[in-house]
């Protein structure tokens, strides 16, 4: 039950994706979500989203469906390969760690932790960021594309079927005279 459930919910987006006038609009909307979705900026990804959709020629349904990449199952890994990818670039390497012992050793080792990894979470975010938006992009525009494919030779074999029934339907009716 839910596999036929998953798969006519991919078949609307099929659909909405081969029907929607522009399918670039469609896929800069969802890069444009992803793109935000993968950023530290927890809290104001759908808001941050749709006002970047809003000025630019994509689609505002899109941005907001595609800032779910960002959720709370993904979300650590994404700020950990921020972390570590702003790392990299910027030479920090960060290597705080946190106390529970208490609430204030936990603000204090919180605190030393963000001032540690500004730096390298920025830089990472903002590659990750753009990184993710282009691989969202340009593979929104290749499905658009095979699912265009798709459709129009599911069309050409109906006209062909079609042509095909009324031929015979022409060769029956000769015989009779």
């Amino acid at each position: 039950m839910a596999f036929k459930r998953t798969k006519d919910f991919f078949r609307r987006i099929g659909r909405w994706l081969v029907g929607h006038k522009d399918p670039r609009e469609v896929a800069l909307g969802l890069a444009i979500g992803a793109a935000v979705s993968v950023t530290p900026l927890v809290g104001f990804h759908a808001v941050l989203a749709l006002l970047i959709a809003s000025v630019t020629p994509s689609n505002r349904l899109a941005a907001l469906a595609s800032t779910q990449l960002g959720n709370p199952l993904t979300l650590p890994f994404f700020f950990w390969l921020e972390i570590e990818i702003g790392g990299w670039i910027t030479g920090r390497i960060v290597e705080a760690s946190l106390d529970f012992t208490s609430l204030e050793s936990v603000f204090e080792s919180l605190g030393g932790f963000l001032g540690q990894a500004a730096l390298p979470w920025m830089v990472g975010a903002g590659l990750l960021s753009v990184c993710v938006g282009l691989v969202v992009y340009y593979l929104t525009i290749l499905v658009a594309k095979l699912l265009h494919l798709r459709m129009r030779r599911r069309l050409l074999r109906e006209e062909a079927a079609l042509l095909a029934g009324e031929n015979e339907t022409d060769d029956d009716y000769d015989a009779a005279e």
